[in-house]
């Protein structure tokens, strides 16, 4: 038997009932031809944006950059600002009041949603679960659910609309929305396991008492996978246990933190949260793990449910931001909406930095990555949902250009990039929704 067939891709780091998923390792990669594919992330923005200091007017290679996204200057060559693409379903057509609802169930599936807060739901399956079916079976899972706000699918939660559009926007079909993990430890553990839960209760002593991580369980067969690869794995291989471990502390550390008063203690226990800041940085290292250990290619990220009212307390605000997104004009609330922009954006920068640092070949994971980011709300004051701040980073394993504005003719329906990142995903679909035909990204 070979080194390599004594390490398969499952069996690497496996011990004592421990599974942990590795990056794409070279050495692995060329003995099977595989092939680096595109990964498709969405990631819903509740209650619009101050659109002055976010939207860019005009198709262009270089272009002002807005003022509420200065913490992306340093991705401005990964990403695509996106101008006058818009969801005509998340109008009221009829319906009446409710758009925060429709603005989150119409998000990713560009469905006219029924107006009822009763078990008759309906919308219609999401785009990103499209694309989960095209590629089933080929990762550990065929997508990944997550959201920043905890809530289910009973009730009416915004003017006669049933809590199940406001709080999902991946639906499997027309009537069953997608449960999603909102508690980050449970994320994590989800695709890594709980490795306290696989050792006995003298192990469990040895590793507090050394503050070990997972790895630690699996060290001699590391040791055994490290002979056998080349230099450039090994150097892969260090720092995603690097990555690991350090997701593993800043989980560890977070359970000590002292947080705001209307914030409990969080120790990742059941019905325990963290601090907003805190949370989503730790998602989006458990979505970039999850990406880059191939557990899955399709992932969602809400980070408020439809009208979330979240108070950023850690930005020194009072108000929510569904209270503040009613801004009526007055300087007061649109300066606190400008903080939760560049909130936002700054995060997302994170996000891509994380995506930036893992090198899959000649690219890195943002390279063979689709994200897109923003919100189905183009101004929370108008509720309107034509020309959506919208944003596509990464280029899909090269397929894209990104770098550069681009402004499509008004009223372009969203479902239209929606056909051409099926394209880019290696998954072509001819008709989504409202759509119309395919949009040209080249500027």
């Amino acid at each position: 038997m070979s080194a390599f067939d004594r390490f398969s891709r499952r069996r690497v780091l496996k011990s004592t009932g421990v599974l942990l998923g590795l990056p794409i390792l070279e050495s692995f990669a060329q003995k099977a031809s595989f092939e680096v594919k595109p990964r498709a992330i969405f990631i819903f923005l509740p209650n619009g944006v101050w659109c002055p200091d976010w939207k860019v007017n005009e198709t262009a290679k270089d272009y002002v950059f807005p003022r509420s996204l200065e913490s992306l200057k340093n991705h401005k060559k990964d990403i695509l600002m996106l101008g006058n693409l818009g969801h005509e379903k998340a109008r009221a057509n009829g319906d009446g009041a409710g758009d925060h609802a429709r603005s989150s169930g119409t998000f990713l599936t560009a469905r006219q949603i029924y107006k009822t807060s009763g078990k008759n739901i309906q919308a219609g399956v999401s785009f990103d679960q499209v694309l989960a079916s095209k590629v089933r079976g080929q990762c550990d899972f065929d997508s990944l659910e997550y959201s920043m706000e905890a809530g289910g699918v009973a009730g009416q939660c915004d003017s006669g609309y049933s809590c199940a559009y406001v709080n999902n926007i991946s639906w499997a079909n027309a009537h069953l929305p997608l449960a999603r993990e909102s508690r980050v430890r449970d994320a994590f553990e989800r695709l890594f396991g709980d490795p306290e839960a696989h050792v006995s209760q003298r192990n469990k002593a040895i590793l507090q008492a050394r503050q070990s991580s997972v790895l630690d369980l699996v060290r001699s067969e590391s040791k055994d996978l490290m002979r056998v690869i080349s230099k450039n794995d090994r150097v892969k291989i260090e720092e995603y246990q690097d990555s690991l471990r350090d997701l593993e502390k800043s989980l560890n550390v977070a359970s000590h933190t002292e947080l705001d008063q209307d914030i409990e203690l969080p120790d990742f226990s059941r019905n325990q949260r963290l601090d907003y800041p805190r949370k989503v940085k730790l998602f989006y290292d458990v979505m970039t793990l999850a990406l880059q250990t191939n557990k899955t290619r399709v992932m969602s990220l809400m980070l408020g449910r439809g009208g979330s009212n979240l108070r950023h307390k850690s930005l020194g605000m009072e108000e929510g931001h569904h209270a503040l997104s009613h801004h009526q004009n007055k300087s007061h609330k649109i300066e606190q909406l400008k903080k939760i922009d560049r909130y936002h954006a700054e995060h997302f920068a994170y996000f891509l930095d994380r995506l930036k640092s893992v090198q899959e070949g000649e690219r890195n994971l943002l390279d063979n990555s689709m994200v897109l980011f923003g919100s189905c709300i183009r101004d929370g004051n108008r509720h309107d949902h034509h020309d959506l701040p919208l944003i596509l980073a990464g280029s899909s394993a090269g397929g894209l250009k990104s770098g550069g504005s681009k402004v499509f003719a008004q009223e372009t329906p969203l479902s239209n990039l929606f056909l051409t990142i099926s394209d880019q995903f290696g998954a072509p679909v001819q008709k989504f929704g409202d759509s119309t035909g395919r949009v040209d990204l080249v500027i």
